[in-house]
């Protein structure tokens, strides 16, 4: 088991967890499986989550506050490598793809990717589609919670440092 309880992990691209608990889980059909008992950090309720300790490539570690703040620093610089196809489908295959990864890297990709499309659509006079607004919305969620948890504050606060990050001036630009 590479993960201990207490610690901060990264589910799938569903957010930031604490490791509540390691053990047998009695009411899962396995039940003599060893689980992770995950909790979110940052939404409230009894919602647990159930993950095999077999199956922990499910999970990563979250960012370190060292990591994040240098992450925060490169955000500008990166490069973005865009889906240049005008079909949606291959849109959201390509979006999809840097989503559903494990690595944070895919995700800071796929939030410079659509931040820069809809700096060029605004110049244009034109507004990011429903898809573009979906995934940007997803994919804002998970990292704000992620820098959040790693620089110990509100997901909100994240937020505001994700967007001076990417250079966003007078918010026209919503992460």
């Amino acid at each position: 088991m590479n993960y201990q309880t207490g610690q901060s992990v990264i589910y799938r691209n569903k957010g930031v967890y604490t490791i509540e608990s390691i053990g047998k889980v009695a009411f899962l059909p396995d039940s003599e499986k060893i689980y992770y008992t995950l909790r979110p950090v940052f939404r409230s309720g009894d919602e647990h989550i159930y993950v095999p300790t077999d199956k922990e490539d499910a999970l990563r570690h979250s960012l370190s506050a060292q990591e994040a703040g240098e992450y925060l620093k490169k955000l500008n610089q990166m490069k973005a490598r865009p889906c240049h196809s005008t079909k949606t489908a291959l849109i959201i295959a390509h979006y999809q793809e840097l989503l559903s990864s494990s690595k944070i890297e895919h995700h800071l990709q796929l939030l410079k990717e659509i931040h820069e499309k809809e700096l060029r659509l605004i110049r244009s006079g034109k507004r990011l589609g429903t898809t573009d607004k979906d995934f940007l919305s997803k994919v804002g969620r998970l990292l704000c919670e992620e820098f959040a948890a790693a620089l110990q504050e509100s997901p909100e606060s994240a937020r505001k440092q994700l967007a001076e990050a990417l250079g966003t001036q007078n918010n026209s630009v919503q992460i």
